[in-house]
């Protein structure tokens, strides 16, 4: 399930780890750099969000035991 996350977030970390090794420019008063980190913190955001948020069933667990049933039958 956190798996499919993962290639969300991988941009972000590569970024991040770019900025932290010197390897990526961050003159914060340029436009670039500020869409490139505010992209960043979206996506991170976005994908610990996904993450952790857990919605509503959308098949009633009767359904998917029946379901179940008539695959394994």
């Amino acid at each position: 399930m956190y798996s499919k996350y993962r290639a969300i977030i991988i941009p972000g970390c590569t970024f991040v780890r770019a900025t932290i090794c010197r390897m990526e420019a961050s003159d914060f008063r340029s436009k670039n750099t500020l869409a490139k980190s505010i992209g960043t913190v979206v996506s991170i955001a976005g994908a610990i969000i996904m993450t952790l948020y857990t919605g509503p069933a959308i098949l009633p667990s009767t359904l998917k035991s029946e379901i179940t049933n008539n695959l394994l039958a």
